[in-house]
């Protein structure tokens, strides 16, 4: 099972309570109490008091399973709902650890994981609105004991990280949850695997394609307009020597190398416009170091979910994958030659 991965659904929200007593154990006294519903709360209207979630119902009508809606089985929480100790049924609430979210996001190119949909999950700005984002992170193994795809035997503290975990569109979401013998496990594993994959032929594909109008877009808004004071703490290393001493993964080595490809043609480029505005490169790196300092701040984010924000901050946060292909090859470019990525 999955959440949508947004700060309202980190509150904790006063909802309406059960009217009969409940023991925050999945109702397991007494059978379900058929005409029992939410006080104010129309019947069937999709209301779930969270601690239903231990006990699953396996014979439903018509030979399908179902979980059980709060109309159906409530005993009464004397808790808001989203504060009972059932709700996740192993004890625990679901967590979001900032690091793994961007690698996922990242590495899935905010996209859905489904071949036939891959629709993107973050929302560009508009004149009118921010970014935003519609993806659900969908837990491969199931988060609640008796939820979809669930392991009693799956290690807890892998529960909510990146390794159990698949983006994806609100509806392919729904889908994996409802039609769990269809998405199981091993469907969900191979299906994340196989996305990624595709993302990076496609970002490779793009990197032959990039020109200087993908590099415009990447510099958009980098460069800092005012005179340049660089953040201390910098010295010029190999390339080598700064994956080693901020512990990337062979992936984010991978990914800089690729960006490689493309070195040439942003060293053109950079230095073109360094002739018409001068200064235009120092402002340039100051301004990816004063992004890599505030990122590098952040003592939840790892040092290859810093290269993934880092990677979306050059590429002015665009889908595209020319443009995602542009800001690669800046970054890597500029990890390569510049006090970049090491303090």
């Amino acid at each position: 099972m999955g959440d949508s991965f947004s700060n309202k659904h980190q509150l904790l929200i006063p909802l309406p309570r059960c009217s009969e007593q409940c023991s925050g154990s999945g109702h397991a006294n007494g059978p379900p109490v058929a005409s029992h519903h939410h006080p104010g709360i129309p019947k069937n209207a999709g209301l779930q008091c969270r601690c239903f979630l231990a006990r699953r119902r396996t014979d439903p009508p018509h030979g399908r399973s179902a979980w059980y809606t709060a109309s159906q089985t409530s005993k009464r929480c004397d808790r808001p709902v989203r504060q009972c100790e059932g709700y996740g049924g192993r004890g625990m609430t679901r967590k979001y650890p900032q690091a793994d979210v961007k690698i996922l996001y990242g590495k899935a190119a905010a996209r859905c994981a489904f071949p036939n949909c891959r629709k993107i999950v973050v929302l560009e700005c508009t004149a009118n609105d921010p970014i935003s984002q519609i993806g659900k992170i969908a837990h491969i193994v199931a988060h609640s004991e008796g939820g979809p795809r669930s392991d009693s035997s799956y290690p807890k503290a892998k529960l909510d990280t990146y390794e159990n975990w698949v983006l994806l569109c609100p509806t392919c979401h729904d889908t994996i949850d409802a039609q769990e013998n269809q998405y199981t496990v091993e469907f969900l594993q191979d299906l994340k695997a196989k996305h990624e994959e595709w993302v990076l032929n496609t970002l490779n594909d793009a990197m032959s394609e990039v020109t200087f109008a993908e590099l415009e877009i990447a510099v958009m808004g980098i460069a800092i307009q005012e005179p340049c004071i660089p953040p201390g703490g910098f010295s010029v290393i190999t390339p080598d020597e700064k994956i080693r001493k901020n512990q990337l993964s062979d992936d984010s080595r991978s990914m800089i190398a690729m960006g490689l490809m493309q070195g040439g043609e942003v060293k053109t480029y950079l230095e073109g416009v360094e002739q018409l505005d001068p200064g235009f490169i120092d402002r340039l790196i100051v301004g990816f170091q004063k992004k890599y300092t505030s990122l590098a701040g952040n003592l939840e984010l790892t040092s290859d979910a810093i290269f993934e924000e880092l990677l979306s901050f050059a590429a002015s946060n665009k889908s595209s994958f020319r443009t995602r292909a542009a800001g690669l090859a800046l970054l890597a470019h500029l990890f390569e030659t510049c006090e970049v990525f090491e303090k």
